[in-house]
């Protein structure tokens, strides 16, 4: 079950034959109406944000599943965590969340060496004279976190040197 970005994340990767090989029987958009199939554990991949979180608690309260690995494509918030496992709490059903995971995946991989972070108009969001403080220090964090990912996963170490003071 997964998010847009998980799929576009995933998609690249992975056929569906090679999914149906690793034991993927199905792949589901998170935020569709689904069935459920209580007998079949689920493996969620998604951004961590509130309105992903909202969506597997409901499937959740509806016992959709029989138990819920959920992963994350980026680090997951003390915040979010929380909230998570308070609205799982109140479902009834926490015993079903097998597992959560937060991962460095906040990037597309096209190819052993060619890497996304697959964001539109980046450049032009940072120098638009309209773009204000809080917006442009948002795009900053949203590329660190993509590269720190791509980083971690290539367990690479880069060196950067500047001048002082510039």
């Amino acid at each position: 079950v997964y998010d847009s970005r998980g799929r576009d994340i995933v998609s690249p990767l992975l056929s569906l034959q090679e999914l149906r090989g690793l034991g993927v029987t199905l792949h589901l958009n998170l935020h569709s109406n689904r069935d459920a199939i209580p007998s079949v554990p689920a493996v969620y991949f998604c951004e961590p944000t509130r309105a992903n979180v909202d969506r597997i608690v409901k499937d959740l309260g509806a016992n959709l599943y029989s138990a819920y690995h959920v992963n994350f494509t980026s680090p997951v918030s003390r915040t979010l965590l929380e909230e998570l496992a308070r609205l799982a709490m109140a479902t009834g059903n926490a015993h079903r969340i097998s597992k959560v995971h937060d991962q460095f995946l906040n990037f597309v991989c096209h190819d052993d060496r060619f890497f996304s972070l697959d964001m539109q108009d980046t450049l032009y969001q940072y120098s638009s004279p309209s773009a204000n403080e809080e917006q442009i220090e948002a795009l900053v964090h949203s590329v660190c976190e993509g590269l720190f990912a791509s980083l971690v996963t290539m367990k690479a170490l880069p060196v950067i040197f500047c001048n002082a003071g510039g």
